[in-house]
């Protein structure tokens, strides 16, 4: 996690854990008071034969998650963020013309699974494709139906 805390504090990060968990994910942000979490994807969209344990944060094609309410999903972050002098982190995000102070996520390469990398992953389907959902190389063709 990059950003601030509550008191506006820079979160501490390393090169290492920079190096370790160098795909960008997404950002969180809300008024946890009122019930009203946003999250945004921090680039379009997984590509067809790519999927993950961490749906919230990376969205589908058409730029929205289902699956994780009562989370608010806003696109982008950057259509609703401001990125720091170091281009690492949002400083602030808005929505509806309030500000609020997000929390920028980010992950390992390894935590998005790619149909045909010879694993069948949880999040994975038997199939005759190349997708996620119907992936043959990871996951073999599906059994027929009786």
């Amino acid at each position: 996690m990059l950003g601030r805390d509550a008191q506006g504090q820079k979160i501490h990060y390393s090169k290492a854990e920079l190096a370790t968990y160098s795909r960008r994910e997404g950002c969180f942000f809300g008024d946890f008071s009122e019930g009203t979490v946003y999250v945004g994807s921090d680039w379009n969209h997984l590509d067809d034969g790519e999927s993950t344990a961490r749906a919230c944060g990376l969205s589908s094609p058409d730029g929205v998650s289902s699956e994780c309410p009562p989370l608010v999903h806003v696109g982008t972050c950057a259509s609703v963020c401001e990125l720091d002098k170091s281009g690492l982190y949002y400083e602030s995000c808005t929505v509806n013309g309030k500000s609020y102070l997000p929390i920028t996520t980010r992950l390992q390469p390894k935590d998005v699974y790619q149909c045909g990398d010879g694993v069948c992953q949880f999040t994975e389907r038997c199939g005759t494709g190349t997708t996620w959902d119907s992936c043959q190389a990871d996951c073999g063709s599906c059994p027929a139906a009786n």
